[in-house]
């Protein structure tokens, strides 16, 4: 599943670094395949559902970045993540289906001591 994300945003955005899990240190601006989570409800459901963070960052040097970070998180243009995933809802046949729920603009996030602007887009992806 993490590798679907990194392959499908990779070859949908150009100029976005999409890490499939948390590294250590980014380079802005990207996305970053964050924590899986399933309920303890859904844990017997048959068609496998789980929920997925993407942590999408741009730099904080200049507040121009907040534009692309605006870009990133809306529901079209070639910048948007949610139309990147929805164009191939399969994520290269690595899922049965993936669809976007929530997109959270969280403002400034630290990784390894460096700040960025950061938004929080929530994914349910059936296995």
């Amino acid at each position: 599943m993490r590798a679907g994300f990194r392959i499908r945003l990779g070859s949908a955005l150009s100029n976005v670094h999409v890490y499939p899990s948390p590294p250590d240190t980014v380079n802005a601006p990207a996305v970053v395949v964050g924590s899986v989570k399933r309920s303890g409800r859904e844990t017997f459901d048959p068609t496998n559902k789980v929920s997925v963070e993407l942590l999408c960052v741009v730099s904080r040097r200049s507040t121009d970045q907040y534009a692309t970070l605006d870009a990133m998180c809306e529901p079209s243009g070639s910048l948007s993540i949610q139309a990147a995933i929805e164009a191939d809802g399969t994520l290269g046949g690595n899922v049965s289906d993936v669809t976007v729920v929530e997109v959270e603009q969280a403002g400034a996030v630290d990784i390894d001591g460096v700040s960025y602007y950061a938004a929080v887009i929530t994914a349910e992806v059936w296995l």
